[in-house]
């Protein structure tokens, strides 16, 4: 049974947002999965984000452990579950996927829509890791 580990970690916090960003790396001692929270605030324009999870090899190579399936383009809250088992979806999740988190990890909010001024979000990237 998967329990929530009690450190919440927030990874990224940034105001006027228009570029793709990366957390630093997560070193994961004894998390299995992970929820990934992504608050979006203060639209202004055409931007549009694509929160990922990426593993690292221990060569130091970046892998796409899982991209979300839709683009984020309105202001709120998206809430993920990666989990190692198939869980109850409960009310509130934006999506859930199969993935047993990896030993160093990083979260990036990749743009996929409108670079350029004038288009920009507040971003807050907040992430439990489940032990």
């Amino acid at each position: 049974m998967l329990q929530r580990n009690a450190q919440y970690t927030v990874l990224e916090l940034e105001e006027g947002s228009f570029a793709t960003r990366n957390s630093q790396d997560y070193k994961n001692s004894y998390g299995r999965g992970l929820n990934l929270i992504v608050t979006l605030a203060n639209k202004a324009g055409t931007v549009g984000f694509t929160p990922k999870v990426q593993g690292k090899t221990p060569a130091g190579v970046y892998y796409d452990l899982w991209t979300a399936a839709a683009e984020l383009l309105a202001n709120g809250v998206a809430v993920y579950q990666l989990t190692p088992e198939e869980v109850a979806t409960a009310t509130g999740v934006t999506e859930s996927k199969i993935a047993l988190l990896p030993a160093v990890f990083r979260v990036v909010l990749e743009l996929t829509t409108g670079a350029g001024d004038g288009n920009e979000f507040d971003t807050l990237v907040e992430a439990d890791v489940l032990i």
